[in-house]
């Protein structure tokens, strides 16, 4: 897993007939940064199916399931110190959980998906953790969204981020076996906080809070375009600033619906003119809410 210009990785290895899980930092020539045989993360032994994510400002996250199937994550520094004093519980499922898949959302934080197993089925869950620790939308419940609960089974799922603050996960999938006739097909979905999508269908839902997407591309030439949603109806203002604070241009202004949005940037101010390369905010507020990122312009 890549952090930053070091790369970590993590594994499970038994010292004096217990199970721990280490980490290892190396360079990018491949060698060590911690010490030969990495260094204790974690040492419960009701712990497992650890998976890493990374995150911002030189950290990344870990998730784990203990034995009451219940799901936990952390962030942890490069030196594997928590960032948050205690474990973020994310959920306790009613049945076995698997194949733990964590997904950076392009900010701080981190889509989270997991395989829910019982006799005859096996299905998709996930869920989205802000940098803080707390679920982006209180609509994912206790127990996740479902991904994908088809009969027979979804199995070896693997996702990947889409570019936009989401996640695009395939899976092998079941659903078609009949009989003595095994249906293993490929299925894919691409999940957000407020779509999910397969194939041609799309299943849209009111965002249950304000969002400010990152800007994509970022660095960015010749435009960008900037994402956002609205929870409910209401005025809304997207501005782009200079560095030293001062109006570019104001591409939203105006009273609007709850749903979501997409704007080009094109690099340009209120007069159409092109501006220097450099770094830019945009800001969007709207009913109490106020939200700035950066992105960079190249020429």
């Amino acid at each position: 897993m890549k952090l930053g210009m070091k790369s970590f990785s993590h594994c499970q290895r038994w010292v004096d007939n217990d199970i721990g899980y280490y980490g290892v930092r190396f360079r990018r020539d491949g060698t060590l940064i911690t010490e030969p045989g990495g260094e204790l993360i974690d040492f419960d032994m009701s712990h497992s199916n650890h998976t890493i994510a990374p995150s911002n400002y030189g950290q990344f996250w870990m998730t784990w399931r203990d034995e009451n199937n219940v799901l936990y994550i952390n962030k942890y520094t490069l030196d594997f110190e928590p960032v948050f004093d205690e474990p973020v519980e994310i959920c306790e499922a009613e049945e076995d959980v698997s194949d733990l898949e964590l997904v950076t959302d392009e900010n701080e934080g981190v889509y989270l998906l997991w395989n829910i197993n019982s006799w005859m089925t096996r299905d998709i869950h996930y869920t989205h953790i802000l940098g803080d620790g707390s679920i982006a939308n209180p609509e994912y419940g206790e127990q996740g969204a479902v991904l994908s609960d088809a009969w027979f089974a979804q199995t070896y799922m693997r996702a990947i981020p889409d570019g936009e603050g989401g996640v695009l996960t395939v899976w092998n999938d079941w659903r078609g076996s009949q009989g003595d006739q095994e249906g293993d097909d490929v299925y894919a979905m691409r999940i957000n906080d407020f779509t999910v999508s397969s194939g041609n269908r799309d299943y849209a839902v009111t965002p249950g809070t304000w969002q400010l997407d990152a800007a994509y591309p970022n660095p960015f030439n010749p435009s960008t375009t900037l994402s956002f949603a609205v929870p409910n109806a209401g005025h809304v203002r997207l501005t782009v600033f200079d560095v030293l604070g001062r109006e570019v241009t104001r591409l939203v202004d105006g009273t609007m619906t709850a749903g979501e949005y997409s704007y080009r940037w094109a690099g340009t101010n209120q007069a159409g003119h092109m501006v220097a390369s450099g770094v830019y905010f945009y800001r969007l507020e709207g009913s109490g809410f106020t939200r700035t990122r950066s992105m960079i312009l190249l020429k």
